[in-house]
């Protein structure tokens, strides 16, 4: 684990106006630059390193070279923009893939000399309630319950909140990095291969399928690129006008999937010089898939109690792709203020 940190005092703020917060997720790293002016936070500018670090999860759970050199660079790159800010203006977090390592200390020693500050690494439901955090700022606040879920590399958080203040929390094993090996590897892609990610979804979700169903909430928010990518892909076949529904992911059926991906803008796979269908396979068996078998297997849990399950459509689940690092900032910026986040 990384080395606990005592938060900064109450007069940070005006010590350091400028804060930043790195998420080391088990997809991509992120960077974000904030100024705080009074009580408001302000992005200034943000990086996305997609390093797949869970990737590089071994059977005996433990990080190979590759993947660890991936990860250096990007924190290296990290560390230049961030140098000459204090310590106690950064606040840098490792997620599920660092919980998990077994050999995640000696990582995290190379990792804090490459990136020049201290990595936490926190525990699942801490990542979700900053989660929710970053993304209940970035919404219009009203007093109706929200459900948000943010499907990362190696878990999946769900949390249930009103305001600023998230009520019920959740990390859950499964990431769209981890299935797409587990289940599609290789860019394999089959009917077997998707009922296989499908039952093991279905069974994690068992855990909390009572407390975050439908009835707990009135709104639903996907914050990951996962559920924006497969946002944009509903959207740009005419199937949805804004957001993910049941009836629209119905029609985004496996068969399908390398049909209508080509509609989406260009992706990561074209960096690495890959032909137009390469790329498409690729996105497909490392996000589409796995992230449309999460979101649907969600969908249905949110309803396996009602008696119209069928008929009625799942409530739009809103993407909201605001990085989930504003929320460790935004989580800064409260404690050192004491800002109410219960309003």
């Amino acid at each position: 684990m990384g080395r606990a940190r005592a938060r900064p005092s109450l007069g940070a703020m005006s010590r350091f106006p400028t804060l930043a917060a790195v998420d080391l997720g088990s997809n991509s790293f992120r960077l974000q630059v904030a100024r705080v002016v009074d009580d408001q936070i302000y992005p200034l500018d943000s990086l996305r390193e997609p390093v797949r670090l869970a990737a590089g999860l071994q059977p005996d759970k433990r990080l190979d070279e590759a993947s660890q050199q991936r990860a250096l660079e990007a924190l290296q790159r990290f560390g230049e923009r961030l140098r000459g800010l204090s310590p106690e203006a950064v606040r840098a977090v490792g997620t599920n893939t660092l919980r998990v390592a077994k050999n995640a200390h000696e990582f995290l020693t190379r990792a804090e000399a490459a990136l020049g500050f201290p990595i936490e690494v926190v525990a699942g439901k801490e990542e979700a309630r900053l989660i929710y955090l970053g993304v209940s700022h970035s919404l219009p606040v009203n007093g109706s319950k929200r459900m948000v879920m943010d499907i990362g590399g190696g878990s999946t958080e769900f949390i249930i909140g009103a305001g600023y203040r998230p009520q019920k929390l959740e990390s859950l094993y499964m990431g769209c990095v981890t299935y797409s090996l587990r289940y599609f590897p290789g860019g394999r892609l089959s009917k077997s291969n998707f009922k296989q990610a499908e039952t093991a979804a279905r069974l994690e979700l068992q855990t909390i399928r009572r407390e975050f169903s439908s009835g707990h909430w009135k709104e639903a928010v996907g914050s990951s690129g996962t559920a924006g990518s497969i946002g944009d892909i509903l959207e740009a076949n005419g199937w949805s006008a804004g957001g993910i529904t049941a009836d629209a992911l119905g029609r985004l059926i496996p068969r399908r999937l390398i049909e209508v991906v080509v509609v989406v803008p260009a992706t990561a796979g074209a960096q690495h010089g890959a032909d137009r269908a390469s790329q498409r396979r690729r996105l497909v068996a490392e996000r589409i898939e796995p992230g449309d078998v999460l979101i649907r297997e969600v969908a249905a849990a949110g309803h396996l109690e009602r008696p119209d399950a069928v008929a009625r459509p799942f409530p739009d689940l809103d993407v909201d792709e605001r990085l989930a690092a504003l929320g460790v900032d935004l989580d800064r910026v409260s404690h050192d203020l004491g800002v109410d986040e219960s309003s």
